[in-house]
């Protein structure tokens, strides 16, 4: 039997033109070139972490913007979303300028079993997408995470303030690359 993996992870929404919109990524490096897929930010929970500090430290490699203290983050539940991985998603209601964003980089092993890896970016592209835009090209166990923020988004349940995101909440990644670089 194999262990379960917990994942955390934030999804940030907006309401522009009476309609909501969530903030996602589309994965990084050879596998995923050529794919429309994107999905909120997220990432395994280390030893020591709840799933609050999880997320955040996962949103943060993964963007480059720190998720402000000044912000509640609402809670969607959890779901399996594999045989061998639990995620737990938070909403938070919060404008992202996708020209801001930078990603933590990451190696892969590329191509599969050959020894050689890669470095690239985790993240390596952000996109703003209503749900009829997101609903076939995300993970399907996730849908409910957008349903629920859409819900609660327009029936006014969550009435948070939207405040504009400041300089000190990016991190400089400008060091970065989006380039994948060869490792032996």
């Amino acid at each position: 039997m194999q262990n379960i993996v917990s994942s955390a992870g934030i999804i940030p929404y907006r309401i522009k033109d009476d309609r909501v919109e969530f903030f996602v990524g589309h994965p990084g490096g050879p596998y995923w070139t050529g794919e429309p897929y994107f999905a909120m930010l997220k990432g395994c929970v280390e030893v020591g972490e709840n799933l609050v500090e999880a997320a955040k430290r996962e949103f943060e490699e993964e963007s480059g913007i720190k998720i402000p203290s000044s912000k509640k983050l609402h809670c969607l539940g959890t779901v399996q979303q594999n045989s061998v991985k639990m995620v737990t998603a938070y909403a938070v209601h919060m404008d992202i300028d996708l020209k801001r964003c930078r990603s933590n980089m990451c190696e892969m092993e590329y191509p599969y079993h050959s020894g050689e890896f890669i470095e690239c970016p985790e993240i390596d592209e952000y996109a703003w997408m209503t749900f009829d835009e997101l609903k076939d090209n995300t993970t399907r166990s996730h849908l409910e995470f957008y349903r629920e923020i859409e819900r609660n988004a327009k029936s006014g349940l969550w009435d948070d303030k939207e405040p504009e995101a400041e300089d000190d909440d990016y991190f400089d990644f400008d060091s970065r690359k989006k380039s994948y670089k060869k490792r032996h």
